[in-house]
């Protein structure tokens, strides 16, 4: 097939597997949610362990799933609920010598209905009476039918030919001119390192450690090499990206990175001003390009030079420094119900996103993967729709809030101390600096400063089977 772009209008049901309409009368576990509930019977929470079947012609055959649908459906009828609506299902499969074990943990909510109504609605259940997903939407997508498998924002990035590394207020940061919209960067330059929201609907993109773009309302507005959000922590994070932490870009063309203050003003033909002694300046059409220098001692003699380390390209209007959002007491709380150590409680990316809808994405972390950051010390990955894992850390903001870590410790009920953390735990593991505690459904490690009884912890890690 020729190379050619296709333009598709969908709106779509669609499972991971075939979605049959129930009759009400005729089953317990329903695909859409009935139109008349006398009794609200709550929540069924249950798991099923089974041995996967080797030999098995279909390899779709989910055996742990099939139980834990026949123990809820035995669940709900023993609590007197004539409709049950899945919520969430989860699976994990664990590897014993030549056998593979499944678990699978599903939420459900239990009803009876209307004895003189049990008619179904037209609303789906987030997953059908076989389990499986339903997800409803519509979209219009623009593809390349070779490229229709979706790709790592890692692989995305190595795969884009970037642009001259080239500085000027004519052809703007990497080709990327004030006022470019933020999908044109995209296009351009690959998915960011990191996108963290601002407030007032502005967001910074991150392109490595040394690249930073504003937009304010999707609308480029601020370009750097300069940047103060993260500190040493936040971005030691993110990964490297080769054409953007490894280049010496040029100014105009020809004012190389790390030359010196009298060879960038010899070079350049622009009117360069005089801001301060390690500060020029270049006004033209309502932008402004500062380059910054810093001392370093010359290769040549014992004097310090005035290198050119930094620049800054912007629109001509006042700009005020703007932070990252944080998390309302409200998200906290949720998010802490689902990652509690005592009592965690299942839930999906769709969930976080929706309960949490600004927070920070780190596309390209040092580890390859993609992490969402919660406020300023939250990390979580997800394997597709279920969490994996989670860091929580002292702040990776430069303004940083002392406390935050500490109260998200104190909320999650966890010591701070190392032997205050044994004696809560008692089967426990002490590793000398780690402690690390099991559980059926996720392991925890904490992080301490020392191996002392006496150490303070500074680091907490969940994952999620």
């Amino acid at each position: 097939m020729p190379n050619s772009t296709h333009k598709i209008f969908c709106f779509l049901l669609m499972t991971t597997a075939p979605v049959a309409t129930n009759a009400a009368q005729n089953t317990v576990i329903l695909d859409y949610k009935p139109n008349c509930v006398e009794k609200d019977f709550g929540l069924i929470n249950l798991s099923s362990d089974e041995i996967e079947i080797s030999n098995s012609q279909d390899k779709k055959i989910n055996p742990s799933l099939k139980s834990a649908l026949l123990k809820l459906e035995q669940d709900a009828l023993n609590r007197g609920a004539d409709a049950v609506i899945i919520n969430t299902v989860s699976h994990h499969r664990t590897n014993y010598g030549k056998k593979n074990k499944q678990r699978t943990k599903l939420e459900a909510q239990a009803f009876k209905m209307c004895p003189d109504d049990k008619s179904l609605s037209s609303i789906a259940a987030p997953f059908n009476a076989q389990g499986y997903q339903v997800l409803r939407y519509s979209y219009e997508v623009t593809y390349n039918p070779d490229d229709f498998q979706t790709k790592s924002a890692y692989k995305l990035a190595q795969a884009i030919k970037l642009p001259k590394e080239n500085i000027s207020i004519a052809t703007g940061v990497y080709g990327m001119k004030i006022g470019s919209h933020i999908s044109d960067t995209i296009k351009k330059l690959g998915p960011p390192s990191i996108e963290i929201s601002l407030d007032d609907n502005q967001v910074l993109y991150g392109y490595g450690r040394e690249l930073w773009f504003t937009f304010n309302n999707d609308t480029l507005t601020h370009v750097t090499s300069k940047q103060n959000i993260l500190n040493i922590a936040g971005l030691n994070i993110l990964g490297f990206r080769p054409g953007f932490d490894d280049t010496l870009w040029k100014v105009d063309g020809v004012a190389q990175r790390k030359s010196d203050i009298a060879t960038v003003k010899e070079n350049i033909t622009s009117n360069v001003l005089q801001k301060s002694a390690d500060e020029l300046v270049i006004n033209s059409n309502n932008q402004e390009l500062t380059l910054s220098f810093e001392k370093f001692n010359s290769t040549d003699s014992y004097q310090k030079q005035l290198l050119l380390t930094h620049f800054t390209l912007t629109d001509t209007s006042p700009h005020t420094a703007r932070k990252p959002q944080q998390l309302t007491q409200q998200q906290k709380q949720w998010l802490f119900n689902k990652i509690s150590p005592t009592k965690p409680e299942s839930f999906t990316l769709n969930q976080l996103r929706q309960n949490i809808p600004f927070a920070h994405k780190v596309n390209i972390a040092n580890d390859g993967d993609t992490w969402w950051l919660l406020g300023n010390h939250i990390l979580v990955k997800f394997d597709q729709q279920a969490p994996r894992q989670i860091k929580i850390s002292e702040s990776l903001f430069s303004d940083k809030d002392e406390l935050a870590f500490l109260g998200s410790i104190n909320s999650l009920k966890l010591p701070l101390l190392k032997e205050e953390m044994m004696l809560q735990f008692s089967d426990a593991i002490d590793n000398f600096e780690f402690v690390d505690i099991e559980r059926p459904e996720y392991t925890m490690q904490a992080k301490y400063d020392s191996y002392e009884d006496d150490a303070v912890l500074y680091e907490l890690e969940f994952s999620y089977f």
